[in-house]
């Protein structure tokens, strides 16, 4: 059995075993489909004219709908199973809006529904055949991807609004390049800046998650260093939401995590902050800092409640509780390729009450209900190095979930596709081990022995 022997392996420090033909293929899926998260931007930009931005675009879901077609549901899946009820509740809440949405922006429509929808279904499908070699070499792969798009950013950042690396994103839109100063907003490899801030909060969640579980010193480093490599990216965005983000899971993790960890935790933490401090320098600080000093504690509030950017959502629900069609915000964005000139512009609970209303707030508790139901599986399992990884994806993913991911489509596919990872089931290789795991009745022990 490919999963236990990779358990034991673990275990014991060694590298893990040779995937079989058929991890194989499960890697190549899930590979393709996390470098085609994060190509996005890049593809879309440099490569191809306006006419084919849209292939880039939803190549990634394309590939993730594949995927749950060529690998269908497992009978033995319980977690899938416990799960799925979620994502079918998550359909049946938004479908009404979807359909409305559908006669006045299309395409904003297929693109929310299939965000809130498609993404969460792919997670738990890949879960089930995930095992412990898999999920190994694509904590790996994300590490390779993220250390140079932390190197990429940082060189925008310097670069200059005049360099043609901070050119790219904006010259089909009504904005200039986003500077502070002579200091450039990085985008990484992504369109906007958003793109970058979505990849660095959830790279940040899965290092932390993977520095828990280490079961070696070169395995701490490494996730040390993509740690430090995501807070790179999260700076050099100057998203001030993104580093209170990062704040708040580390302090739940501090709290939360058992006391024989912390120490591992805080020595992650530490040691991240070290190789962050190797490239903070004046320019670097003082860009952050103005950030900063332009903000005032209102501001923070009306992002957080959505007040400032728009009618009330009470106001907003009580007008229309069932919504006015799912998609409008995206649908006018992408046909003016500018911000849409909306009252919930900016805020995604007021967006989510004015497009889907009440129905839409009942999505969003079922797709959290998701996520804290695999989150009880998981510590009722009994694997310390899935529970280890658990406490940092759950957080961020609860608090990415409350704030929306429905308009952001490189952070649906991000988020569900780490949540894949912490969810690793391996039914379709190891479920005898747990049947074997289970202690035998005591009429079968006697019988063994009497054998």
């Amino acid at each position: 059995m490919p999963t236990e022997v990779n358990r034991i392996r673990n275990r014991k420090g060694m590298p893990p075993a040779k995937l079989s033909a058929r991890e194989r293929g499960v890697f190549r899926w899930a590979a393709a489909i996390f470098l085609a998260i994060i190509a996005d931007g890049a593809l879309r930009k440099w490569v191809l004219p306006s006419s084919a931005q849209a292939i880039p675009y939803f190549a990634k879901d394309v590939l993730a709908g594949l995927f749950v077609l060529r690998y269908p549901q497992l009978k033995q899946a319980r977690l899938a199973k416990r799960l799925m009820p979620f994502v079918f509740g998550i359909g049946l809440c938004l479908a009404p809006a979807f359909l409305v949405g559908l006669t006045k922006v299309p395409i904003g429509a297929v693109v929310v529904f299939k965000n809130a929808v498609l993404w969460p279904l792919f997670a738990v499908r890949m879960g089930s055949y995930l095992t412990e070699g898999v999920t190994e070499r694509l904590w790996k792969l994300a590490l390779v991807c993220t250390v140079p798009m932390a190197v990429l950013a940082s060189i925008q950042y310097f670069a200059g609004p005049s360099s043609i690396l901070n050119r790219y994103a904006w010259d089909e839109t009504t904005f200039g390049v986003a500077a502070t100063g002579d200091l450039v907003r990085a985008t990484g490899t992504f369109s906007y800046i958003a793109g970058l801030s979505s990849f660095s909060i959830v790279m940040f969640c899965l290092f932390l998650g993977r520095s828990l579980s280490a079961r070696g010193g070169a395995e701490l480093w490494l996730a040390t260093l993509g740690l430090a490599s995501a807070v790179v990216c999260g700076i050099v965005s100057e998203s001030r939401g993104i580093q209170v983000f990062m704040a708040a899971v580390s302090v739940a993790a501090v709290v939360l995590i058992p006391k024989k960890q912390s120490v591992r935790l805080i020595g992650g933490l530490l040691g991240a902050a070290f190789a962050f401090a190797l490239v903070w320098n004046s320019s670097l600080s003082q860009g952050v800092s103005e950030r900063w000093m332009k903000t005032d504690n209102e501001e923070v509030a009306g992002r957080l409640t959505g007040s400032s950017t728009g009618q009330p959502i009470a106001s907003t629900l009580s007008a229309n509780p069932i919504g006015s069609g799912l998609g409008l915000y995206v649908g006018v964005s992408a046909s003016t390729r500018s911000t849409a000139d909306l009252d919930y512009n900016e805020s995604a609970a007021n967006r989510i009450a004015a497009e889907a209303g009440l129905p839409g707030f009942l999505a969003t508790l079922l797709g959290l209900g998701l996520v804290i139901s695999a989150g009880r599986a998981t510590l009722l399992s009994g694997d310390s190095t899935r529970k280890s990884r658990l406490l940092p994806i759950a957080v961020g993913a609860l608090i990415q979930l409350v704030f929306g991911t429905w308009y952001d489509h490189t952070a649906a596919g991000l988020w569900w596709w780490t949540i894949s990872l912490w969810l690793e089931d391996g039914v379709a290789f190891g479920h005898a081990r747990r049947i074997l795991a289970k202690p035998a009745p005591q009429f079968v022990a006697i019988a063994v022995r009497k054998a």
